[in-house]
């Protein structure tokens, strides 16, 4: 079987040199061939954990982040599907905690 070779996209960033730094550290070390790639597996990282979080994972998400500061989270009315998956995904459905399960991992 023959495999097809995925078409590709030049996409330029621009990243800190810290950034830059630790990637060509996971290369030398041998966890990826290049630059590349490292960055081809962490955007894939994002976008599945984005994909499987739904609505309620993103909210969180942003919120742990720091991009949602001026949202009060005793403001937010779920509707019940939401508040389930966030209680199926994190065991709880309390932003806060939510917030420090995420910043451990």
């Amino acid at each position: 079987m023959t495999r097809r070779k995925a078409s590709t996209v030049l996409v330029q960033a621009r990243l800190s040199e810290r950034l830059v730094r630790e990637i060509d550290r996971l290369v030398e070390e041998g966890w990826y061939k290049s630059r590349t790639e490292a960055i081809e597996d962490a955007i894939r990282g994002l976008l599945m954990r984005f994909r499987f979080t739904g609505e309620a994972g993103r909210f969180v998400f942003y919120r742990s982040e720091g991009r949602l500061t001026d949202v009060d989270p005793l403001e937010i009315v779920l509707d019940p599907g939401v508040r389930e998956e966030i209680v199926r995904a994190f065991g709880t459905d309390s932003v806060d905690d939510v917030v420090r399960i995420i910043r451990r991992k």
